[in-house]
């Protein structure tokens, strides 16, 4: 039930709307509004799943860069210390 219809002109059927509530059609201006908000919830979730995937990425890149500069501290402290006198 996934609806990412783009979402017409959300003014003018908003205006729509009010004038056939002031008509007194009550349940078509509900059916409108109803629609309206299904197709702006379907649309605002698919951009947050867009939104996820995209962070995911970005997360796997950042953790690749920090794993290729990533030291081996212990072997560097294997070779022990220098003593200058």
């Amino acid at each position: 039930m996934e609806n990412r219809a783009p979402v017409p002109n959300l003014e003018a059927e908003l205006a729509r709307t009010r004038k056939l509530l002031a008509a007194g059609r009550h349940q078509e201006a509900l059916l409108l509004v109803l629609k309206l908000l299904q197709q702006t919830l379907g649309n605002l979730r698919h951009r947050l799943i867009t939104l996820n995937h995209e962070l995911a990425r970005e997360k796997e890149k950042m953790s690749a860069m920090s794993d290729e500069n990533q030291t081996d501290y212990p072997a560097l402290f294997k070779t022990g210390g220098r003593y200058y006198h």
